[in-house]
Order: C-alpha cells, then structure tokens, then sequence
C-alpha cells in the first residue's frame, strides 16, 4: 500500500498490514526475584489453592447482556458495580483453555480478568487485582477478585501498581503485561487474607496479611524486562497472550502506539508484534539469564490493545477514542482487511479456546464493560 497516496483520504479504512522483522529482542530473567520473599511470607500466612477461591466465588455476572459483536457469539457482563465502576478499568483476559491443554483447571472451566486502579481510595493506589470468573455453567458465571502485590525486603508486601494491559496463563504462571515488564506470578501462592473494613490496608500489620479488603491476594514472584538496546526503541510490553497452536507454545506480546485518527490513519504504526518461546513446564525460555525472541512482526495497526497469534493468522483488537465502537482484526503477513466492528468500544486483551475455536476478547469503558467469545471463522465481517 502506498501510505503517501492514502494521506488525503482519511475517511477509508486502512488495511492491516503484517510484516515479518529480522530483528530480535530480548527479555533480563528476573523471574526467581521475589521467591525467597514469598517462601518466607508462605510461612506467616494461610495459603490456599486456586479450587478454593473457585469455589468461594461472591459475585454473580450477567449472562444475557448488551449486544455481541456477532450473533454467534457468546457473552457475559460484570454485576452493577464492577460495569458501571470508575476506579477498576478491565484490561488483561486469559482462560483456563489458557492453564491447560484440556480447557480446565482441576475440574473447573475458568476465565480470569485483570485490572487496575485508575483513581485509588483516598490516597491509597490499591494496584492491580485478578478476576477469577467459575465458568463451569455459562448460564451462570460467579466470580470473586483477588489482589495481585509485591514481596518488599521488609517481611511485608505492597501493592502490584501495574496497568496490567494483558495476562497469559500457563500451567501454574501468570504473566502479567505491564508496559516496560511483563510481571510474573506463580498460582502455588495464594494468601488468605484479613478483612479490612478500611479497604486501604495491604501489607503485614500486627504479624497479620492485609489485602485491601480483598480476601485473597497472590504475590509476585520475578518479571522479565526488556534488554535496552541504543540503537532502537525501548520493546514495549502492552499486552499478552498465549499461542498453543505454535511448538513450544509460547507467549506473544504486542505494543501500543496511540493514534488519534485510528482505523482511518494512513499513518502506519509500526508497532512490534514478538513471540517468546515456553520451556514445556509453561516457563519462558531462557539461556544465561536471557530470553529471545522466536519471531518478530510488525504491524501497521495503531491502538492495538490486544494480539493473538493462531497457525498462521493474526488477531489484533483496537480501540477508536471518545467510547466509539471499536474494531477486531483478523490478518496473515502481508495485507489483509478483515475486521469486526465491537459496538461497546474498548476491545482489550485476546486469548483462543481451542475448544470452541473462539477468540475472546473484554470491554474496557464502563456502563459497556462485557466479556465476549467470537467464532475465530466468524471475524472478518465488517
């Protein structure tokens, strides 16, 4: 495509344009930074395994709401509070199709939501939280919110201050996107917490674990963060996902570069698409302390808030400004121009179920906030 030519027709659609990268990247394995804080904070407070915050779940969502981007799609909303909140803002979405290659984890069908405290509670950032949503009947999805925090040098623990723009799960670890890092979490740490009428209260107080109210809070073990190269643009990690169709599976990271005119640019974005190769136990793979790319992509695509990759294809989502419907995007390397309009605006983090072939994909704005599934073969209808 000549994007010179295209300058004078804002009012046309740009295509999505997919373009392999001989560059490569890499990732500091930090990933063991924090275990021995955790060992030690294991032994002060009660720690449970995720079945139990499964079944403990204390909220109740929404089966039937709004209108899907497909009439093929299924959908679920967040009760009252959570859709119309202004403080929590959804971003990362992985599954238990995620964790294991049977779609469950233990006996139980899963999806997880991440998200960030946009505005705090009287001063105090509360960080980022995890959203464990029981799926095990679509009918009538349950869920309770577990905050994500950070083992500090002093016994005790803060807050993960994180946008958390995506999450992948495999086996036992969540990575965790968070701009300059991608955050790692281990689910054999769950604390049980005590509960806080204040809502602000995180951290060891009186040989006690506090969470902010949140009965459940998960510490951060390590993080990756990308090796500073002088010759190009610091790697930015915006959002994550997990590729199991690839062998190894491995992860895949997408950046955001932030358009105003959005699928009407012909400005191309040039954002980097890069996958990251697992070790069969759902580890990144490293050598010498060091994590490399397997393969790098760049994409015109501005505001991509999500990506995917599956065989050979692309998913991309990405967001208009002003709470405009949105768009998700489905290519191959080379030009493509197949998309489907998301009415609710604010399409997020992607992650595939193989079970159902379906990429889903959560709303970010809230009063449309939803979590949708959409046939992989139905995207592309604009």
């Amino acid at each position: 495509m000549n994007h010179q030519a295209a300058t004078t027709n804002l009012l046309e659609f740009q295509p999505t344009e997919i373009t392999p990268s001989t560059l490569t990247y890499t990732l500091e394995d930090r990933s063991e930074t924090f275990a021995k804080s955790v060992a030690d904070l294991n032994a002060k407070i009660p720690n449970v395994h995720l079945v139990d915050v499964i079944r403990d779940v204390n909220h109740s969502a929404k089966a039937s709401c709004g209108k899907p981007p497909t009439p093929d799609s299924v959908q679920f909303c967040w009760n009252d509070e959570d859709n119309e909140g202004t403080t929590w803002i959804p971003q990362g979405l992985t599954g238990s199709w995620d964790a294991d290659d049977d779609g469950r984890f233990g006996e139980h069908h899963v999806i997880a939501a991440t998200w960030y405290d946009a505005e705090g509670l009287d001063g105090t950032n509360r960080g980022s939280r995890i959203t464990f949503v029981n799926y095990d009947d679509p009918d009538k999805p349950e869920y309770r919110h577990v905050l994500l925090v950070v083992p500090d040098r002093k016994g005790s623990f803060h807050a993960a201050v994180s946008h958390a723009g995506g999450v992948a799960w495999a086996g036992y670890r969540l990575y965790v996107a968070d701009t300059n890092a991608i955050r790692l979490f281990d689910l054999h740490n769950i604390w049980r917490t005590i509960p806080d009428r204040s809502h602000k209260r995180i951290g060891m107080i009186g040989g006690k674990a506090y969470a902010a109210d949140y009965r459940y809070a998960i510490p951060q073990v390590g993080y990756y963060t990308p090796q500073p190269d002088p010759t190009r643009l610091p790697l930015r990690i915006s959002s994550i996902s997990l590729d199991r169709s690839s062998s190894p599976n491995s992860l895949v990271t997408a950046e955001y570069k932030e358009d105003r005119d959005g699928v009407h640019s012909p400005k191309p974005a040039d954002a980097r698409i890069v996958r990251w190769n697992l070790d069969g136990k759902g580890k990144l793979a490293a050598s010498d302390g060091l994590v490399s790319s397997d393969a790098v992509y760049v994409t015109s695509r501005a505001n991509v808030n999500g990506a995917i990759t599956h065989r050979d294809e692309f998913v991309l989502t990405s967001s208009e400004f002003d709470r405009k419907p949105a768009w998700i995007h489905r290519a191959t390397v080379g030009t493509s121009r197949q998309y489907t309009s998301v009415a609710a605006g604010g399409p997020e983090d992607l992650t595939y179920q193989p079970q159902g072939k379906r990429m889903w994909t959560l709303t970010e704005y809230n009063g449309q906030r939803s979590v949708f599934g959409i046939p992989l073969s139905s995207i592309g209808d604009a």
